[in-house]
């Protein structure tokens, strides 16, 4: 890859508008060091095709992307867009944009920013489209008669085979990746746009695959806060963050919640170069419990989800997980799914059981959950209102917090499921899941809690009976028994 070459990309049919934009390309001025390249594709099928197939033939680091109908009047305009990549995180930068791209998709159904001349069938001149104070605005999509890029990242040629949305789905793709796209702050246009007139034969039938591909509209709207808990970590927390940053579903923010770390945590995390991650440093380590409740604290979105550091989601776990969750009824305030365990004994497997009915994995399933958890933290998707109604993970339990959770949650809320396999878990032997002694007293408080409950289904003597029964193996009996006694008489 070249970086010092700059390559301007355009779709071509008409030889009188590729004269006259070569003509103002020749005027522009370029940098010391650096070469200017310009690609012609003819006979392109659609937008996307053409675009790939020009991005595969240049070596350029930089590539312009322009309608072949818009004229770049700015001749400073290679300095001011290399200005402006100097900062790694942004990938894409167009001339026009939305902020908050609307439900229907529409793009300028909405606020907008940026300025351009632009010549149309009956009007011509400048448009400024929303003022800024800053360098460049963050927006969420940008129109397509120019897209500049820093990176390469494939065009939908798979999905759109015309001329529309073509720059709506690039704007999302490359924000999937984690990478900025931006409009600078012009203080005159950098460009002129012919439109000319709108041909939309084709534009509601791309619209609606758009639609259907993005699953815009409301839950789009709806942003996701991801919480990570971590300690003593550092070997194990970058593949935990990767598998987040990977999701298809990429409205999110991610909360790094070191409980006081003294390896090198905090210097893994921060060379991971993604704006949605957020590093919160606790200066005491109080555990698990403790670091989730700051993260919940901290966050920012209506939607709360828990991944572990030594765990791994699937690349399309969020999304499913917020399809079911903007689909059910209001009453649902969980959503979780399987997960595949891979013990430290070699025991492996999927949870929840595959032979459990689907029946008793979803609805209002309190009295399943209390024969026995199948909601691992690191499946768990939350409405924010939960823990405004229910409270926050327990942090005096030495273990179990997430069950005793599910549990208060569940007696409240209807639960939703993802009947596939969503999540790696990765057990080692600092996992908080081998604090077996914790784990007995954790269940003998539990059993006291809902004793109640237990009576009233039916499973007290079942559920006293595999902690009496654990405790055996463990020759922890009498200990266990006294506590029983204890936490039976509250």
């Amino acid at each position: 890859m070249n970086d010092k070459k700059i390559c301007f990309i355009m779709c071509v049919n008409n030889e009188d508008y590729m004269e006259e934009q070569v003509a103002y390309l020749n005027h522009l001025q370029v940098p010391e060091g650096y070469e200017i390249d310009v690609l012609n594709v003819y006979g392109a099928t659609s937008m996307t095709s053409g675009y790939n197939e020009a991005m595969h033939a240049s070596d350029a680091k930089y590539k312009v992307y322009l309608h072949q109908d818009t004229f770049i009047i700015n001749p400073n305009f290679i300095a001011d867009l290399l200005e402006i990549f100097e900062e790694e995180q942004i990938g894409l930068v167009g001339m026009v944009g939305t902020p908050h791209m609307p439900e229907n998709a529409i793009m300028w159904n909405d606020f907008r920013y940026g300025k351009l001349y632009c010549s149309m069938i009956y009007q011509a001149g400048i448009s400024v489209i929303g003022e800024m104070s800053e360098k460049y605005m963050e927006v969420e999509a940008v129109d397509g008669f120019l897209m500049a890029t820093q990176y390469d990242v494939e065009w939908r040629e798979d999905l759109f085979q015309k001329w529309d949305f073509y720059d709506v789905s690039q704007s999302f793709e490359f924000r999937k990746k984690g990478y900025k796209v931006v409009v600078p702050n012009m203080e005159t246009p950098w460009c002129i746009h012919d439109d000319g007139f709108f041909n939309l034969k084709n534009y509601y039938v791309e619209r609606k695959k758009f639609l259907e591909e993005y699953h815009w509209g409301k839950q789009a709207k709806e942003k996701v806060s991801i919480i990570i808990p971590t300690y003593n970590r550092e070997h194990l927390i970058q593949r935990a963050i990767k598998s987040v940053l990977n999701q298809s579903y990429g409205e999110f923010e991610l909360l790094i919640v070191d409980d006081g770390s003294t390896d090198n945590t905090e210097e893994v995390v921060r060379q991971i170069k993604d704006d949605r991650i957020r590093y919160i440093r606790c200066e005491e380590n109080k555990g698990a419990a403790a670091a989730r409740n700051r993260g919940i604290a901290e966050a920012k979105y209506d939607y709360i989800a828990f991944q572990d550091s030594d765990d791994e989601w699937y690349p399309s776990k969020l999304e499913k997980q917020m399809k079911v969750m903007l689909e059910s009824s209001e009453k649902t305030g969980v959503v979780y799914c399987e997960y595949h365990y891979d013990g430290v004994n070699g025991v492996e497997g999927i949870s929840p059981s595959r032979e459990i009915p689907l029946e008793q994995k979803q609805g209002y399933i309190f009295p399943e959950l209390l024969a026995g958890n199948m909601i691992g933290t690191p499946t768990m998707l939350v409405k924010r209102e939960c823990f405004d109604k229910v409270g926050l993970f327990n942090e005096k339990f030495p273990c179990l917090e997430d069950y005793e959770l599910v549990l208060r949650i569940a007696r409240n809320y209807e639960v939703g499921f993802v009947p596939e396999c969503m999540v790696e878990v990765h057990a080692n032997t600092e996992s908080v899941t081998n604090n077996v002694e914790g784990y007995l007293y954790a269940s003998c408080i539990l059993a006291g809690t809902y004793k109640k409950e237990l009576l009233e289904y039916g499973m007290f003597d079942i559920i006293v009976g595999s902690i009496v029964e654990k405790a055996k193996e463990l020759n922890r009996l009498e200990d266990v028994v006294k506590y029983l006694e204890v936490v039976m008489a509250k």
